[in-house]
């Protein structure tokens, strides 16, 4: 148990130390434009359209996922649980100014884009990954970085479905192969062939174990789906979030 005193060094020392993945993306933006919109315990990065802002961002939310071990290294057991970061990317236009009053200034981001980009932060809790980027931004990457193909997705609130991408630190030796045979298994439920895309998801998971979240997430929706017994296939999938 933490006295009041105690809770608030705490409190006060993560601040400090999480507050330092602020300051990295503040040093990977530096010389670009971004607005930065922090909601739920995520952090949404919606970039403008220079192709070096974009890039900019992707490593900024890298850099934010390799500083978090650390972190938790040395709080997790203080806190009870480790901390969780999730991130989404999304690139548009946005509108950018005061939704406040002269009384009580609220300056940020609104907008189609920004909404988006609230709801792929959000959708990093679905498939248990760190961050998301939308087709938009990964298409304007002008430098190679690890990303796969997590899904198609309709997302909470929106009308047009939209490519989602899990950014991936890539530090993995087998990371390539584990692209490879995820989109695979993919292609085989948007194609309508589910008992292969169970096979291919249970070789997943006995090749690279049980802990890699979008995996596990496939695997219960065709497992789901053959239950059932519907063997309609829409390629895109409904991503309910709060």
């Amino acid at each position: 148990d933490l006295t009041p005193a105690t809770d608030n060094q705490v409190v006060d020392t993560v601040t400090v130390d999480v507050a330092g993945c602020g300051d990295g993306v503040t040093g990977h933006i530096a010389g670009g434009v971004a607005l930065d919109n922090e909601a739920g315990g995520g952090r949404q990065i919606a970039e403008c359209h220079h192709l070096t802002t974009v890039d900019r961002a992707a490593d900024a939310a890298l850099a934010m996922i390799s500083e978090l071990p650390a972190i938790n290294g040395e709080w997790a057991e203080r806190l009870g649980g480790a901390i969780r970061l999730g991130i989404g990317l999304n690139t548009g236009r946005a509108q950018v100014g005061n939704s406040g009053s002269k009384r009580r200034m609220k300056y940020g981001p609104r907008g189609h884009a920004v909404n988006l980009t609230s709801r792929v932060e959000a959708a990093t809790k679905v498939f248990g990954i760190s961050c998301l980027l939308t087709a938009s931004t990964r298409e304007k990457l002008t430098h190679d970085l690890p990303t796969r193909r997590i899904c198609r997705a309709r997302l909470t609130g929106m009308v047009d479905p939209v490519d989602l991408f899990e950014l991936a630190v890539g530090n993995e030796s087998n990371w390539a192969l584990r692209k490879q045979k995820y989109e695979a298994a993919l292609t085989f439920f948007e194609r309508g062939l589910l008992a292969e895309c169970q096979q291919a998801c249970q070789q997943f998971t006995t090749e690279f174990g049980a802990s890699d979240g979008p995996a596990n997430w496939l695997l219960a929706r065709v497992n789901d789906r053959l239950a059932s017994g519907n063997t309609t296939i829409d390629p895109v999938f409904n991503v309910e979030t709060k």
